[in-house]
């Protein structure tokens, strides 16, 4: 007796899995709650802030279409939760662009609008903007930092050269340190958590090897933590 008790899906083990990082595994348990009448406003808020952080606007759209039928026209959502979701947009969503505006619909139509829903698609409009506007920006720097040279990135400001890197406290983690005065603009968007980082050696070897992308994890006074992508 007791067997298979480690394959039961549960709320708890959702948010743990989205917490993780698992991010197929978060979207097949909240749609395995959703099967089972068990729609969580924060359980859903982790596993969608984890999926737009993984770039998987498209799975994350299906499953909010899903819980919208389930859920019969009854929101479920808080805007706080909402904004959480899409302010967890990463330069992962490039590749799936094609979806955030069906995000956004999707998310407003299970969230609640007290103001009514002339409210609801005023910020369907906003957000689709933005959201847009971001993802445009994050392909631009994500073709810039692939296809230009890194000397050319540190004259225009857009690179730190120089940045030394050891091991993290955590495993999967690396701490980067930046000398100052190291080319970055002062001028720029400063780094900041969930952004998409390119390193590469430097004084550049040759061209040949594509850098290495990872996310930003932590912003300290003079370093940043980064985690490989995988």
């Amino acid at each position: 007796g007791g067997g298979g008790g480690h394959n039961q899906v549960s709320a708890k083990n959702v948010r743990r899995a989205a917490d993780a990082g698992r991010v197929d595994e978060a979207l097949h348990g909240m749609a395995a709650l959703v099967r089972m009448g068990q729609v969580e406003a924060q359980t859903f808020g982790m596993v969608g802030a984890s999926a737009v952080k993984a770039g998987k606007v498209r799975s994350l759209t299906e499953l909010v279409g899903v819980i919208r039928e389930s859920l019969r026209g009854r929101p479920v959502l808080q805007l706080a939760i909402l904004h959480s979701i899409l302010s967890s947009i990463t330069i992962h969503c490039v590749a799936e662009d094609d979806h955030v505006s069906d995000l956004v619909r999707s998310l407003a139509d299970v969230t609640d609008f007290s103001e009514g829903e002339h409210f609801r698609q005023y910020f369907c409009r906003i957000a689709t903007g933005l959201c847009h506007e971001y993802v445009d920006e994050a392909r631009a720097a994500l073709e810039r930092a692939r296809n230009v040279s890194i000397d050319a990135l540190v004259r225009m400001g857009a690179c730190h050269a120089g940045v030394t890197c050891q091991n993290g406290l955590k495993a999967g983690e690396i701490k980067c340190s930046i000398p100052m005065g190291s080319g970055g603009g002062e001028d720029r968007r400063g780094i900041s958590g969930g952004d998409l980082l390119a390193l590469s050696v430097y004084p550049p070897t040759g061209y040949d090897e594509a850098p290495i992308e990872a996310e930003v994890a932590a912003v300290l006074r003079s370093e940043i933590i980064i985690k490989v992508s995988d």
